[in-house]
């Protein structure tokens, strides 16, 4: 299956799916099996990479993920840094973004998380080099990730 086709179905069927029950639920496993193996068909390299996905874990995440993470970085969306595709809440649209691990930068900096996670995006920004200034090189907003009003 294409990442294309992929992601047109998450867009398409992931918030009906959500009114449904959790366990054992197609779009679940779709997101955890077929979503994943789909990134890892249009990676160049593939072997170096592990690629998951998830719709939630027990219950269903309002903002469905698929990560491609660098081995030589991290294995964890909770340390390093890592691709990953981020659905809009209300599935009008899905952003690739460079994100981080936040829970280990928790449990090393407690109330300065935040400004810890600061200095690391910047030092994760001046490795890549010259970004294309089409893109965004800024914190997300979570907002943008929830319906409009």
């Amino acid at each position: 299956m294409s990442l294309n086709i992929a992601l047109k179905r998450i867009l398409e069927e992931y918030k009906d799916a959500r009114g449904h029950s959790f366990a054992g639920n197609s779009m679940a496993d779709f997101i955890r099996d077929q979503f994943p193996q789909a990134i890892r068909e249009a990676t160049v390299d593939s072997d170096r990479y592990l690629f998951e996905g998830s719709p939630g874990k027990g219950r269903w995440s309002s903002v469905p993920w698929g990560a491609v993470f660098d081995r030589l970085v991290t294995e964890t969306a909770q340390e390093g840094y890592y691709l990953v595709y981020l659905f809009r809440e209300d599935s009008s649209g899905v952003y690739l973004s460079l994100n981080q691990g936040v829970t280990t930068v928790r449990n090393q900096y407690g109330a300065d998380t935040k400004q810890a996670l600061r200095v690391r995006a910047a030092d994760y920004l001046a490795r890549i080099g010259n970004v294309d200034s089409s893109l965004i090189t800024k914190p997300i907003d979570r907002k943008r990730l929830r319906p409009r009003c």
